[in-house]
């Protein structure tokens, strides 16, 4: 029986790693202290095996074969990533989502999605979204709060957890979506774009912010919104977003 089971298992076990999708997570200079390993810990929940780079593994290499590249959230200054990160690197992220990946970008990783850190000085980002230079939705403070959004078609006011996080303008490419708003100033605060053959999604607050966050910061208690997060790679990894990005001339 045992000798049967083992047999049973032998078989399995390439079907169950083969189904298992692959997600790259950025956990080097500029991340925020425990921001990758939270991210990290949802994806895993959503059955993904998860690597966790820093900016002296990120390569071509190891972006191969994964469908997920996630840049999560990190310092007040985007340069503190981009300043260590070479020009392959950075066209290694490019080339991955051109080819079909995609990237999630939260918060910092909303900004890093621009064309440009900084337009003025030509200091240049990733150039996944065709936005120049992507600006802070409050844009007086760098406090940590809880900040309400609002999903399209919807009344409700949601509280998520937001710090000197990024907005998105007010409208998308034709081949874009807009998957939430800042409820004040309706401004972007979610959306989605096609980039190549792959699929660009970023976030200006933290939806991946557990309960341990708030307390943290001494906010008030918020019913997690983490399902905004699976929400988000729902949409952001569907068949359908896929077909969708391939007709896109983005």
């Amino acid at each position: 029986m045992r000798g049967l089971w083992g047999l049973v298992v032998a078989l399995l076990l390439p079907v169950m790693s083969a189904q298992a999708a692959i997600a790259v997570v950025f956990n080097g200079a500029g991340t925020c202290d425990g921001c990758a390993d939270t991210v990290a810990q949802l994806l895993r929940a959503q059955h993904f095996q998860v690597h966790l780079v820093d900016q002296h593994q990120l390569s071509a290499a190891r972006l191969q074969g994964a469908q997920l590249y996630v840049q999560p959230g990190g310092s007040d200054d985007i340069m503190d990533t981009l300043s260590v990160l070479s020009i392959e690197q950075i066209r290694a992220i490019q080339q991955f989502v051109k080819d079909g990946g995609a990237y999630l970008g939260i918060c910092a990783g909303g900004y890093l999605a621009g064309q440009y850190a900084d337009h003025a000085e030509g200091i240049r980002a990733f150039g996944l979204l065709e936005l120049g230079e992507v600006a802070q939705e409050l844009a007086d403070t760098n406090q940590a709060q809880a900040i309400a959004i609002q999903l399209p078609g919807e009344s409700l006011r949601r509280q998520v957890y937001y710090q000197a996080g990024p907005h998105f303008g007010t409208r998308v490419p034709p081949s874009g979506r807009v998957l939430a708003y800042y409820a004040v100033s309706k401004h972007v605060a979610a959306r989605l774009s096609s980039f190549g053959r792959g699929r660009v999604g970023v976030i200006g607050p933290h939806y991946e912010a557990d309960a341990s966050w708030y307390l943290a910061d001494g906010l008030p208690a918020q019913p997690t919104q983490q399902q905004l997060f699976n929400q988000m790679l729902d949409v952001l990894l569907a068949p359908e977003a896929k077909q969708h990005s391939a007709n896109g001339s983005d």
